[in-house]
């Protein structure tokens, strides 16, 4: 999930900086909490998996 980030942050898992307008690739999980702590802001929604429109059957023939 992609994220802009509106306050500069070091990353407590891997000790990055992170300066703000800078877009940066996270979980969701990890998204939602720096979202919260005010952060980042989240760019994009996870995608969901789009379903397929199912095939529309032939009407019967009616038998004469």
């Amino acid at each position: 999930m992609k994220a802009t980030v509106i306050k500069p942050y070091t990353d407590k898992f891997t000790d990055e900086i992170h300066l703000a307008t800078e877009t940066v690739e996270l979980a969701e999980a990890r998204a939602k909490e720096l979202s919260a702590l005010g952060y980042v802001e989240i760019a994009e929604e996870p995608k969901k998996p789009a379903s397929k429109p199912r095939p529309r059957k032939a009407p019967a023939k009616k038998a004469e």
